[in-house]
């Protein structure tokens, strides 16, 4: 399921930017995927990280309270499942909200929009489960548009709406500074004291105990989110993580003049998130607050998805484009490859994403244990 769709995205991705596709063509096939997307995520069984306590809660929320989960979240289970005990309408609801989001932000913003869908399977595969984030990351998609217009109260409540699902969508803030052009010596500066503070292991030596001002409960979040990203702070990790984005925000930089000149007037901004990500990268990976990188950086590198194509616009020569085109694809297989191993190799003897199970398929028995009877 995985590979066909994938697979899928790639060929029409491709013919689009070859321009064997007319725009209605394309805006026709996104509409397609996003609908596609509605029924992957939607109709999955017992696959994708935290599938157990989101499905027991769905389950029991009607009755029994959850202070791990945030206020929004417990709402919106509370108003399905006083309607149905059908998780999977929960799901499809779920991601019906979701890639409605994706599919208006794509269209609006992006120059290629069918590789930019690409990008976010890939991309977003090893999220899927997150229930609460991917929700959060909608509401953050939503403030875009203020944001670029600069009507920060609309943007605000957004984002504090997006924050009753997923604490950390709170980083989002950050970005009201984001909307303007940078000079290029502003940003190598940035760039270099974020290397400086990495290199010097200052952040290492913060206490945790800095954060009690979010509250207790936030503070037991961070705790949790520290002990998860340590696994996923080795230096191989973080060296990789940063070529990745550094590899495209060079090309950015080496083709700037020309995208500016194509007409997008969202670029800066675009750049500006994805370059303050890279900036987060190195200053928090592995360290005592990998969690930013392990939760908080969703927000920002998922604009990827409309950065990476626009170094296909400052690229003029079709078979240029065709071949950044191929290695885009081999990174986005490893990517979607890596993050679902990485689940893997926390969950002992289980793997959490294969095989693909949905609760049409003729099996009385998942991944989790749960059988569909239960």
């Amino acid at each position: 399921m995985y590979y066909f769709t994938f697979s899928f995205f790639t060929l029409f991705a491709f013919l689009s930017l070859s321009g064997k596709l007319r725009q209605k063509t394309i805006y026709g096939l996104l509409l397609l995927f996003a609908i596609w997307m509605v029924f992957h995520d939607g109709l999955r069984w017992g696959i994708g990280t935290d599938w157990r306590p989101y499905l027991q809660f769905f389950e029991n929320c009607l009755w029994a309270e959850n202070e791990e989960f945030e206020l929004g979240y417990k709402a919106v289970n509370v108003w399905v499942r006083s309607v149905t005990d059908k998780y999977s309408v929960f799901l499809i609801l779920h991601a019906a909200f979701i890639y409605t989001v994706f599919y208006k932000f794509i269209k609006r913003y992006s120059p290629f929009p069918l590789m930019s869908f690409l990008i976010l399977y890939y991309s977003m595969l090893s999220y899927l489960g997150m229930n609460r984030q991917y929700i959060a990351v909608g509401f953050c998609f939503l403030a875009v548009p203020f944001i670029l217009k600069r009507e920060y109260l609309k943007s605000a409540i957004l984002i504090c709406a997006a924050s009753l699902f997923h604490l950390s969508a709170l980083m989002f803030f950050v970005t009201f500074l984001l909307n303007r052009t940078f000079k290029a010596s502003t940003l190598w500066i940035i760039l270099l004291s974020a290397l400086l503070i990495s290199i010097s292991g200052i952040i290492n030596k913060l206490p945790l105990e800095l954060f009690f001002f979010l509250g207790e409960r936030a503070n037991d979040k961070l705790e949790i989110y520290f002990t998860e990203g340590e696994a996923a702070s080795s230096l191989f990790a973080t060296l990789l993580g940063i070529a990745k984005r550094g590899f495209w925000l060079v090309l950015l930089l080496s083709y700037y003049s020309k995208i500016k000149t194509s007409g997008f007037s969202c670029f800066d901004f675009v750049f500006n998130v994805y370059f303050v990500a890279l900036i987060f990268y190195i200053l928090f990976s592995g360290t005592i607050l990998q969690f930013i990188v392990a939760r908080g950086l969703i927000y920002f590198n998922i604009f990827e998805i409309i950065a990476i194509p626009f170094v296909f616009v400052g690229l003029r020569k079709k078979i240029n484009r065709q071949l950044l085109f191929i290695l885009l694809v081999f990174l986005g297989a490893y990517t979607m490859e890596r993050g679902m191993d990485y689940y893997k190799g926390n969950h002992v003897g289980e793997d959490i994403f294969r095989p693909y199970n949905a609760v049409y398929m003729n099996s009385d028995y998942d991944a989790t244990g749960y059988t569909f009877e239960d």
